[in-house]
């Protein structure tokens, strides 16, 4: 039954490019279930920098974040993680399945679904943080530093007319689905 999982993860991966690595964690045994073929525990997993994120906010439904993920090699990859719980019985947490998009892959698509004239084009989360561009030194940092922050939150959709710089810049956006 365990290698079944093991397996049905394995076909998510291999059918979606955009999908780096899909982990199901169960806390019960303290087990790992990867789509890299294996079941580990805890302690022996390649990739376990996302289980600090699951202990320390229990009442989380949903986290993003970016990162370098390791594979089974020990070769990294730029990821967005998105980190979802099991639902709740009880109050009981019965485990976290962890998804590691490909942040290339999706910074790719963001750029072909949209028209670039010589722009730039990125993802940000709730919080203002930079989760997809061009320029991988920007991943990670925090842009509510910028004004147009305030007029964005809390909108789905729509655009600005910025002044960024010395340059004016026309801002589009549009909130992700949940």
């Amino acid at each position: 039954r365990n290698h079944e999982i093991v397996k049905y993860l394995q076909n998510i991966v291999s059918s979606n490019e955009y999908i780096h690595s899909i982990y199901v964690y169960v806390p019960y045994n303290n087990a790992v279930f990867s789509s890299s073929g294996g079941i580990y525990e805890l302690k022996d997993f390649y990739d376990n920098e996302w289980i600090y994120g699951y202990n320390s906010n229990p009442d989380s439904v949903r986290q993003y974040d970016v990162r370098k993920v390791p594979d089974v090699n020990w070769v990294e990859m730029q990821c967005v993680t998105v980190f979802k719980d099991f639902p709740n019985v009880f109050r009981a947490r019965l485990g976290q399945i962890i998804i590691n998009l490909d942040a290339d892959k999706l910074y790719n698509k963001m750029q072909a679904e949209g028209i670039n004239l010589g722009g730039e084009i990125f993802a940000l989360d709730e919080d203002g943080k930079i989760m997809l561009h061009q320029d991988k030194s920007k991943l990670g940092k925090n842009v509510e530093q910028y004004g147009y922050m305030l007029n964005i939150q809390g909108h789905d959709k729509g655009y600005l007319l910025e002044k960024i710089g010395s340059t004016s810049t026309l801002l589009f956006y549009i909130s992700s689905v949940r």
